[in-house]
């Protein structure tokens, strides 16, 4: 009987220790030190100016770039299974005379606050919502 409670408790420890480095292998960052430059984004009409928007992702878990009229910056947090989250979104406060440019960034950084999922496609980065809908592409920004 001895024997078999130690047994359970090896196994139980052993597979603990399997599912906690899992866990740290799945929340690898893939995305920091990258740079990314917005390509699609709901609401968002990209044709009606030629400002380029900006995602960059930072070490320290930091996001910075350019929302079309201001700078901005925050935070982003991943868990597994490609969750991200993105808080504390500070940005300048500068506005534009065109309200284009102005609708653009208003919608831009709503729809960071909404992203809840990330996936690599072809040669792009592409935000989710909680229900899996796209909200942004954005493609590498060398």
């Amino acid at each position: 009987m001895k024997n078999k409670a130690t047994s359970i408790i090896v196994i139980l420890i052993a597979l603990f220790g399997v599912m906690y480095l899992g866990l740290s292998f799945t929340q690898n960052d893939s995305l920091e030190n990258t740079k990314w430059l917005l390509k699609e984004g709901n609401g968002i009409n990209l044709e009606a100016t030629d400002v380029k928007i900006t995602l960059n992702f930072e070490p320290n878990k930091s996001i910075s770039g350019y929302s079309g009229v201001n700078q901005f910056g925050g935070s982003y947090k991943l868990n597994s299974n490609n969750h991200i989250e993105f808080s504390e979104i500070f940005s300048t406060l500068m506005a534009s005379m065109d309200p284009i440019m102005n609708e653009n960034e208003r919608q831009y950084l709503s729809l960071l606050i909404q992203v809840k999922y990330y996936q690599f496609g072809e040669n792009e980065l592409i935000l989710l919502d909680e229900n899996n809908n796209v909200l942004l592409k954005l493609k590498p920004n060398n």
